[in-house]
């Protein structure tokens, strides 16, 4: 039966029309009037102020407390799509349904979920003459896989599954007819544990029920022998019974443990199976994953992503690891240590903070530690900077198997136990846990879904900034996967009558184009366990306890609140007599801190009475990388300016000192201050436990958990943060009700440590937890409470929907950082533009080697069957060199983005790869012009040393023949040597020229020295003028030169023909002159001194090194060649890479004092030895066959 009783609300609603007609016409008709703005969604206090409306317009009383009034305060939503409005109607907790009335003519319908989300999918415009809806979306339906599960049917008992679950399950294993299976069930359990290969609890001899039975029996007359206290080692004979260490370390506690082992195998019942469970050794190390954020223990609190859930999971280790310690010491395990590590990212850039240490102990711990692994792109590079929580979800699938890796080496082996936190943290936990068959446990903290209004049917407006498709469908894939799930509050699971829980809003919901949940999470399951945490009572004691408190910090605490001087801080508080009224959270919109200060600055009464204090966040917009923060802190200056707000109101940036913060709460309760937290909503709220910690009077919001932790007037109050007005003035009374009756304030300060310390404390939550972790481990091993089919399903989920929309993501993200990089690249760029392949390939050499996979295959294919015709398809890239093409080939995605930012329109591949390319080569040109230019001037004055260096040649070639002419001798050895060498000389102390080999001129005859002047001067001539083919051709070279140098307007054709002439000439000559075009003029230099020593020795030597940044190769197929060749060495893993980029890469670890491993695999190299490539070779070999290279 439903809420509604025997009636359906589609029958009540009918039955609503014979009776108030009239009324209901005119209520669903301002409905549509009201629908047909910006809101086509309603919300539940429209219908009710309507439905108020049109009683008092109809003077119809009866109908503000009918049936059907009634029924229309439980409309959560109602969808306007004229001429139709859908009801979503949530009668209580967990409990919904939908009908559909058409106002034109008042017809009423049911609807299913599903029927109900595809209309409300319509509301989303798709493109001009479509709307979201799409009849084939994918549909989630989970409900299926849990009809065999046992479900809470009371939402008294939601939160409580392991009451429920032992209490259902012990039924139906020990029940009379299933009595001796249950019985081997939990025998076989008990056999099988282990901690690091060593059996506990029940050796193998023990093989049936019956011997354990009898076991048992014996065992209870050995230990009534000896007192309770005294250690099990007293009693001997025990372990020949069969039992192993690990029943407990006293003679008592084992008689206890035996017992309850006996009342289980004849009469169970659940209080006694819990309690059984809870005492053994099952839990000895434990994994929590937190992932976003900068995790640490000092300089973190108020970091961007940084918060509350830091303070919580190292509160919750120090209290695990006691709990553990205790449990394991009283089962006799006192040499078993306990372990945790709590898993989070490595960041480099780490601002000052501990998190760019991949270790790092837990303080108030033995054996708990932090360790950090870095977040690695695409490519395995390592990120060295905070990313957003919301924008991490590509690299998860990569930091779980680096991570996974780390906790098997870090451990020695498998975790007993994983925790996950926040949407990121239960993501991890699902993959790793699924990997390695580990009890889960989910905690949200808070989940995104119910802090945006419409975050799922809007999704695509907010995917840029906040990625929802990704984060939503990993939350449920997590929370469904999840073995338990724990929350701090009921509200969290389900909510209240008002409002939809944060779990419970996963029920049900619709992302348009995407897909479309039908039934996506239970909340009756019984994984849901309400298990609160508390504040470090280490830290956060009351104020009353005076020899605890830390009075040597109150000087600090009086200059934050109070000095002039501090300069993180704005406003001042004139007068100090006045109680504070204080908030500390981070500054993001959820938080509400605006909001805050908006109702204290709107209420003169509240000012009169209070100053207020605001800690979080920063004051400087610009100090943040948080995009929320930053337009929080916008908004607060605006509202001091507005509001005038300087002498009594404090806004001080975040504070990272738990200690001094914990002292702060103290010094504010001095004052009779108060502690406000007006979240729009806060799952469970840690700042107030430490606030009533204190001993603070609190006001928290009533969305969410504080609702649950304060009794309203009593233990403190609840304030709703969407009426600020009345907010303020029920802080107005307070504090007037205080200054008449100062016992007021003790008395709700007394009330609210009392309900702390009975119900919120770490060592309440450790023992919980511990236990939950026990009983659903046994109930996982012994029943199919894992639902193999639900985690299959999921699993399939991920690989089809959650990898393609990260994948998107990423993509996304990269085009972004190419677009914003492309300006800073063109500023730091000096000289000649480097190729693009060229760059990618340096880049590769500092990070990663380029793979010779990392070809497109149609280009690599179009390579090997030289379809040239394919590579210059484009007209319009005729000009481009097949290097350009090439390049355009491999680095398509890079050029789309810039041809995006270009033209500023997408475009497809094609046409940005060939934009990008005409971009480039007008550049290209542009700067040839402009260095052809400033080359004009140094070649004038490198003719004019030509010149004098052929002038003092010919007068050594002469006075060596005046000499010989003198002296009568035969052209010989020595006179060609000394007249060689004498030339050399001369040239060299004008021209720097390297002296030839002396072997080489020795032997040279006279008529060598003649043909060797003869054809330095040609050469000269040639690199002065860019050509010349022969000794002959000399002067018309130098001609020719003078002239192409004198007029740089020439063009491209003109600087190739020079370059093709040039290698006619041979490499050093063409190098030379290709030097000599771009500009460059110690590189003429070096290929002039090269030519001449070549031309004294009557030699041709090794043709200089022309291949640094800014000059031109010798030829398009050479550059190809090249290319290639740098593709075409082979490592010991057996893939291709850049020669110098495999050496360089090698170098780099040898250098780190690592063994060289595999770029591609990671793997260790087997040697370093790096052969020709194979495929290169061929590609080269045909292309050369073909005429296509030189």
């Amino acid at each position: 039966m439903s809420s509604f009783g025997a009636t359906t609300p589609a029958e009540i609603l009918k039955a609503g029309l014979v009776h108030n007609r009239n009324e209901l016409v005119l209520l669903f008709s301002r409905c549509l009037l009201r629908g047909k703005g910006n809101k086509p969604i309603l919300l539940p206090h429209i219908i009710r102020d309507e439905l108020y409306a049109v009683c008092e317009e109809c003077n119809s009383p009866q109908l503000k407390n009918s049936e059907l009034a009634m029924m229309l305060k439980t409309v959560q939503e109602a969808v306007v799509i004229a001429p139709r409005i859908a009801f979503a109607l949530r009668p209580t907790m967990g409990e919904w349904y939908y009908i559909r009335i058409t106002v034109e003519d008042m017809r009423v319908e049911e609807m299913t979920a599903a029927h109900y989300l595809a209309f409300k999918e319509k509301l989303v415009p798709m493109e001009a003459d479509r709307h979201g809806y799409d009849p084939f979306v994918l549909e989630l339906d989970l409900k299926p896989f849990g009809v065999h599960q046992p479900k809470i049917t009371l939402q008294s008992h939601i939160g409580n599954g392991v009451a429920f679950l032992n209490r259902t399950l012990s039924a139906k294993m020990f029940s009379p007819n299933a009595n001796a299976e249950g019985s081997q069930m939990m025998l076989d359990f008990l056999r099988e544990y282990k901690h690091n290969g060593e059996k506990l609890l029940i050796s193998q001899r023990v093989n049936s029920v019956q011997r354990l039975r009898h076991a048992l029996l014996r065992a209870d007359r050995l230990l009534e022998k000896h007192e309770d206290e005294e250690p099990l080692s007293a009693c001997q004979g025990i372990d020949e019974l069969g039992f192993l260490p690990g029943w407990g370390n006293t003679v008592g506690r084992v008689r206890e443990s035996f017992q309850m082992l006996l009342d289980i195998l004849q009469a169970p019942d659940a209080d006694t199976l819990e309690k059984f469970l809870a005492r053994l050794p099952l839990m000895f190390k434990v994994v929590i994953l937190s992932p976003h954020g900068y995790f640490g223990q000092t300089n973190v609190l108020g970091m961007p992503d940084t918060g509350g859930q830091v303070v919580y999971i190292l509160d919750q280790v120090r209290a695990l690891e006691r709990e553990m310690q205790q449990r394991l010491e009283e089962a006799g395990l006192e040499n078993v240590k306990a372990e945790i590590v709590v898993l989070t990212r490595l960041i480099p850039d780490a601002h000052g903070t501990s998190c760019n240490e991949r270790l790092e102990p837990i303080s108030g711990c033995q054996n708990a530690r932090i360790l950090r692994v870095p977040f690695r792109d695409r490519e395995g590079r390592v990120l060295n900077k905070w990313v957003s929580r919301f924008d991490l979800w590509p690299y998860l699938e990569r930091f779980t198997i680096d991570a996974t890796k780390e906790i098997l080496a870090e451990m020695g082996g498998k975790p007993d136990f994983i925790i996950g936190n926040y949407s990121d943290g239960n993501l991890v936990a699902t993959l790793m846990s699924h990997r390695m068959n580990v009890t889960q446990c989910n905690i949200a903290h808070a989940l995104e879904k119910t802090k945006y209004e419409d975050a799922d049917i809007n999704w695509q407006a907010l995917e840029d900034k906040y990625h929802f498709s990704c984060q939503f469908t990993a939350d449920l894939i997590a929370m469904n996967h999840a073995d338990f799930i724990v929350t701090s509050t009921y509200q969290e699971i389900a909510g209240h009558e008002e409002m939809v829980g944060q779990y419970e809003s996963y029920k049900s919901f619709t992302m348009p184009q995407l897909y479309r949940v039908v039934e996506g999470i239970d909340i009756f399951s019984p994984k849901f366990n309400i298990v609160s945490p508390g504040a470090d009572q280490d830290i956060y004691f009351p104020y009353k306890e005076k020899d605890r408190r830390l009075t040597g910090l109150h000087k600090d605490l009086e200059e934050l609140l109070f000095s002039p001087d501090f300069k993180e801080a704005v406003g001042q508080l004139a007068d100090r007599d006045k109680p504070i009224l204080f908030s500390m959270a981070r500054l993001d919109k959820v938080k509400n801190l605006t909001g805050l200060a908006e109702w204290y600055a709107s209420n003169p009464r509240l000012r009169s009475l209070v100053n207020l204090v605001i800690v979080g966040g920063v004051i400087d917009p610009e100090a943040t990388m948080d995009r929320e923060e930053a337009d929080e802190c916008r908004k607060m200056h605006e509202i001091v300016k507005r509001h005038n707000l300087h002498d009594c109101f404090r806004w001080i940036v975040a504070q990272k000192n738990r200690v001094r913060n914990g002292e702060l709460y103290r010094y504010i309760a001095d004052t009779r201050g108060a502690f406000a937290q007006p979240a729009l909503y806060e799952a469970f709220g840690l700042t107030v436990i430490e606030a009533m910690t204190c001993g603070l009077p609190t006001f928290a919001t009533n969305h969410g958990g504080p609702s649950e932790i304060i009794k309203h007037k009593k233990s403190g109050f609840h304030i709703d943060p969407y009426h600020g007005d009345e907010n303020a003035e029920l802080m107005a009374d307070f504090f007037e009700r205080c200054q008449r009756d100062p016992s007021h304030w003790t008395k709700i300060s007394e009330a609210a440590m009392e309900r702390i310390f009975s119900r919120y404390t770490w060592s309440i939550y450790a023992s919980r937890l511990v236990t939950l972790s026990h009983i659903y481990t046994f109930w996982k091993h012994v029943t199919s409470l894992e639902s193999r089919e639900t985690k299959r399903y999921l699993e399939m989920f991920y690989i089809l929907e959650m990898r393609r929309l990260v994948s998107k993501m990423a993509d996304g993200q990269e085009r972004k950082q190419q677009a914003a990089q492309q300006p800073k690249e063109e500023q730091q760029q000096q000289g000649q533009r480097q190729s693009p392949a060229k760059r990618s390939a340096m880049d590769a050499a500092g990070q990663r080697p380029l793979h010779i996979n990392d070809l497109p295959d149609d280009l690599l294919l179009a390579i090997l069957r030289e379809d040239w015709e394919w590579m210059n398809r484009r007209e319009r890239l005729a000009r481009g060199s097949a290097m350009v093409t090439l390049t355009l080939g491999m680095w398509a995605a890079g050029w789309a983005a810039q041809a995006v930012a270009l033209l500023g329109a997408p475009v497809d591949a094609d046409e940005a790869a060939e934009a990008a390319a005409h971009a480039l080569l007008a550049e290209e040109e542009q700067q040839a012009e402009q260095q052809a230019a400033k080359a004009a001037a140094k070649a004038a004055k490198r003719q004019a040393k030509q010149q004098r260096k052929r002038a003092q040649r010919q007068r050594a070639q002469q006075a060596l023949q005046k000499q010989q002419q003198g002296e009568g001798q035969q052209p010989g050895l020595a006179p060609s040597l000394a007249a060689t060498a004498a030339a050399a000389a001369e040239a060299s102390n004008e021209h720097k020229i390297e002296e030839p080999s002396t072997a080489a001129a020795a032997t040279n005859t006279s008529a060598d020295v003649e043909a060797t002047a003869t054809s330095s001067n040609a050469a000269t001539a040639a690199a002065a003028g860019g050509g010349g083919s022969s000794g002959s051709e000399g002067a018309s070279g130098s001609a020719s030169g003078s002239s192409t140098g004198s007029q740089p307007a020439g063009g491209k054709k003109n600087r190739r023909k020079n370059r093709r002439e040039g290698q006619a000439q041979g490499p050093v000559a063409a190098g030379c002159a290709a030097a000599q075009e771009a500009g460059t003029d110690q590189q003429a230099q070096q290929a002039q001194r090269q030519l001449d020593g070549a031309s004294a020795c009557g030699g041709e030597p090794e043709p200089p090194q022309l291949q640094a940044e800014g000059a031109p190769a010798a030829s398009e197929s050479d550059q190809l060649e090249l290319l290639l060749q740098e593709l075409g060495v082979m490592a010991a893993d057996g893939n291709s890479y850049e020669h110098a980029a495999i050496e360089a890469w090698i170098a780099r670890q040898q250098a780190a004092g690592k063994v060289p491993c595999s770029p591609v695999t990671n793997l260790p190299l087997a040697s370093q030895q790096l052969t020709p490539n194979l495929m290169a070779l061929l590609i080269i070999s045909s292309l050369r066959d073909a005429g296509k290279l030189g």
